[in-house]
């Protein structure tokens, strides 16, 4: 199992660009998208193994608020045998919060 990536969300995409392609200048841009109806605009930005995801929705300035969250969206996983991890975790006392679809 390994990190694929972590989801930021960010007042501006360009700047925070600026800042990543100075702290890591073999990374580019691997994709990128609009989506009209949430106004919203998002880039994944890294290299084979790995990428940070930044989404900026138009309108919306992020405050840091009282409870510490204020930019952190989620991290990814690429898991292997997911079956072994839920019981591994599940044995260690975790229980899952919720399952998503299938991602193809």
């Amino acid at each position: 199992m390994h990190l694929e990536h972590l989801n930021l969300n960010v007042n501006s995409i360009e700047n925070t660009l600026a800042f990543y392609r100075a702290a890591f200048p073999h990374w580019i841009i691997r994709d990128s998208g609009e989506d009209e109806g949430e106004n919203s605009k998002w880039v994944h930005f890294g290299d084979d193994w790995q990428f940070l995801t930044f989404n900026q929705n138009s309108g919306v300035e992020l405050r840091i608020k009282k409870d510490g969250h204020h930019g952190f969206g989620h991290m990814g996983y690429v898991v292997r045998a997911l079956d072994a991890l839920v019981m591994r975790l599940k044995g260690a006392g975790f229980e899952g919060h919720h399952y998503g679809a299938q991602n193809p």
